[in-house]
């Protein structure tokens, strides 16, 4: 094997395994690599044979077990530690076969200060991440019975630790105790809940909680509602969310947006906050149709309104359907802009979108 390819092959191995100690490896990369092209002019053996030794010893560090592969191994304090000493101390033995430039120690000290930095911002990072989020890791989290048996150790009497190393474990333990309090309360399974609320009857009619697997769409959601209420026509499925930019003229900001059926549920950006869950709206038994934000006496609501053939403009139609009120403005809920002269049908108002407000008053 010729020293290029000992060499790439090593930091192969070393890259698929290194999720901590990332600029330190690269930083002794590249002098490793400038050794080798001198070793491959100089056509030196002894050089070539110590500089694959002690490759191979960085390679046994990094050398994990493939059967665990998970948030917690990934973070491991004690391996992020083990790492970066083997690493150093390579960086001294490399003196061996060509001396340093000036300065060399301290560049690798930063640079391993920059990896402990890092790995300190990832673990806090996860420590305060929402359920939702580490959800969608659980398949890199630690299984429930690999949480129960790893405690992971921590010791702060033990002064031959650094004391950058004391505050990685303290971080990790209370990842650790985080994960398994989840874990022993379900919260962690390869499963989301689901909340789904009828649009025009949020308050009225209960939500239907559903438990599904992370790759669901909607159109595997729409199957399992059907299956628990065979009576329920196919419905469309909305995402209640606040975007500004989307609704600039209520101070709620609130809209809804269509889901196409192979969306993937996973996907769905907004969260009940009542139950931690995701919150998506049905509509059901509809066809033609717009979602439109309505403001009823200050109380803001949506309301699923067909688009008829006919070509009346939008403000007698509305009058129609909302005969005990005073419809004192209609809006692209968009563009801000005046539509109530505008023709209702779907020549001029796309269906499944929300692109009208309707601001009602009392006669």
């Amino acid at each position: 094997m010729g020293i290029h390819s000992m060499v790439k092959g090593a930091f192969s191995s070393i890259k698929n395994k290194n999720t901590t100690n990332t600029r330190l490896t690269l930083k002794w990369k590249r002098r490793v690599i400038s050794i080798a092209e001198d070793i491959e002019r100089s056509q030196d053996p002894t050089k070539e044979e110590r500089l694959e030794n002690i490759l191979a010893t960085v390679v046994d560090e990094f050398a994990t077990d493939s059967s665990i592969d998970d948030v917690v191994s990934r973070f491991n304090p004690q391996t992020f530690e083990r790492r970066k000493e083997a690493l150093l101390e390579a960086d001294k033995l490399l003196d061996e076969i060509k001396p340093p430039e000036s300065g060399r120690r301290n560049l690798m000290e930063e640079a391993a200060a920059k990896d402990y930095e890092a790995m300190k911002e990832d673990i806090e990072a996860l420590c305060e991440e929402t359920v939702l989020n580490l959800q969608r890791l659980c398949n890199i989290l630690p299984t429930r019975q690999r949480m129960r048996d790893q405690v992971p150790e921590w010791d702060k009497a033990n002064t031959s630790k650094s004391q950058s190393l004391l505050e990685l474990q303290a971080m990790m333990a209370k990842l650790h105790d985080r994960l398994a309090s989840m874990q022993e309360n379900g919260l962690l399974d390869s499963n989301l809940l689901v909340m789904v609320f009828h649009l025009e009857e949020p308050d009225e009619k209960e939500p239907i909680p559903l438990v599904i697997p992370l790759d669901y769409t909607f159109c595997d959601l729409a199957e399992d509602l059907l299956k628990s209420d065979p009576a329920l026509l196919l419905p469309d499925f909305w995402v209640k969310r606040k975007d500004e930019t989307y609704n600039q003229i209520t101070a709620s900001n609130i809209s809804w947006e269509y889901q196409p059926p192979f969306n993937r549920v996973c996907e769905v950006p907004v969260v009940d906050e009542r139950n931690d869950s995701r919150a998506v709206d049905i509509v059901v038994g509809k066809d033609n149709y717009v979602v439109a934000l309505v403001n009823k006496n200050g109380i803001e609501m949506g309301k699923v309104v067909e688009l008829p053939r006919a070509t009346r403009c939008a403000s007698s139609h509305m009058a129609s359907i909302f005969a005990d009120y005073k419809i004192s403005r209609i809006l692209d809920l968009r563009e801000g802009t005046d539509v109530g002269a505008k023709a209702f049908n779907k020549n001029y108002f796309k269906a499944n979108t929300n692109s009208l407000y309707i601001e009602l008053e009392p006669i």
